[in-house]
């Protein structure tokens, strides 16, 4: 079979994406993220109809390195990666009252 086309590096892309978000998004749990990552790559990346002359060997190929490849990026670069992160603390009205009656220094007037 030939191999005409840029299908592998579009799944190369989709694999790293897909795998450098479960490692730089921390909003949310591991396990929704690992969901997520699964869901889109199923949605967006499972053929609907397995086509004899389409590659599928040169897709699993590519997402495979692709991910690996996110992996190897991640761990090279993680110090970087994690000193862009900003946080932001917001503190629900109940845990502000609580700790403002604490304080001497607040005054309601």
């Amino acid at each position: 079979t030939y191999l005409i086309g840029a299908s592998g590096m579009v799944y190369w892309l989709a694999g790293f994406w897909l795998t450098i978000y479960i490692f730089i998004e921390r909003q949310i749990s591991l396990l929704q993220r690992i969901v997520r990552s699964f869901g889109v790559a199923l949605m967006t990346l499972f053929p609907s109809t397995l086509e004899p002359q389409v590659s599928y060997k040169a897709h699993a190929v590519g997402f495979a390195l692709g991910a690996g490849y996110a992996l190897f990026y991640f761990f090279i670069n993680k110090a970087k990666i994690r000193s862009a992160e900003k946080w932001k603390i917001i503190y629900e009205e109940e845990d502000y009252l609580d700790n403002t009656e604490t304080n001497s220094f607040y005054s309601p007037n």
